[in-house]
């Protein structure tokens, strides 16, 4: 249970009237406020996960984000370096994001729309991270052991930069650096840099390669003109030096704001 108490050591004038009793009416609303504002956060403070039992801290959120608490199963909404404790579990909402980071790891994660996951293990003996749906961009550069859990296929990391997509039918895991090591009862795949494997319900992970299909055509084509400085033509035919179309401040104008000609 929360209790605020708020004291006024303020006397004046009972003249409603006088400009001092409106100060004085002022000041109190102000104080009021505060007070409401105080009890408030206390009881999202009181209602979130213990301090002492925390494993992680919501570091920031955008938009929707709620924390299914463990102990008492209520739904309770995000607020900025909230405590987050094992079993909990956090839900993101639509055009919403979170970054999380963990205690005693100081692992992150980066929590993308629409997602869902529960903290299963975390401490001196490892993390387990359990996602049910979403996306979640991992850093787990720390020495301690760092597990994922999907539906399809679980996942080791050893000291890596991933990016773990998981839809109702299948889970991908993408590779920036470092290795995953990707298994489940079909069998097992080490996934490196630049690399990554979908896994779809009952089959194994296999490993593929980054295709970059590059497309010249598609790409910007952009040039920016020079005036000539010396004419390769001799000086009598200076005059036959066309302006730039369009000329170069216009040029230099529309490049400096972003746009190219």
């Amino acid at each position: 249970m929360v209790q605020a108490t708020c004291v006024w050591p303020i006397k004046g004038s009972s003249n409603a009237a006088s400009p001092m009793a409106r100060n004085l009416s002022e000041v109190l609303r102000y104080l009021l406020a505060g007070c409401l504002a105080g009890a408030f956060m206390g009881a999202a403070a009181e209602a979130a996960c213990p301090e002492e039992e925390s494993v992680a801290r919501l570091y920031s959120f955008h938009n929707t984000v709620q924390v299914r608490l463990a102990s008492t199963s209520a739904l309770e909404s995000a607020f900025s370096d909230m405590p987050v404790c094992l079993g909990d579990t956090v839900e993101v909402g639509d055009r919403s994001r979170a970054h999380l980071v963990f205690l005693v790891s100081n692992e992150s994660l980066t929590i993308e729309q629409n997602t869902e996951f529960v903290i299963e293990r975390a401490g001196a003996g490892g993390t387990l991270i359990r996602i049910i749906r979403g996306a979640a961009l991992f850093f787990a550069r720390g020495l301690g052991l760092f597990e994922v859990e999907t539906a399809p296929v679980n996942l080791n990391v050893e000291g890596t930069e991933f990016l773990v997509e998981v839809q109702p039918d299948r889970t991908r895991i993408t590779v920036f650096e470092g290795v995953v090591r990707a298994s489940n009862a079909q069998g097992e795949a080490q996934i490196g840099p630049n690399q990554f494997t979908e896994v779809q319900q009952g089959q194994a992970p296999v490993v593929q390669e980054f295709q970059i299909d590059v497309r010249p055509r598609d790409a910007v084509r952009w040039a920016v003109y020079y005036e000539p400085i010396m004419p390769l033509a001799p000086l009598a035919d200076l005059d036959q030096v066309v302006e730039a179309d369009p000329p170069v401040p216009i040029i230099a104008e529309t490049t400096s704001r972003g746009r190219l000609v």
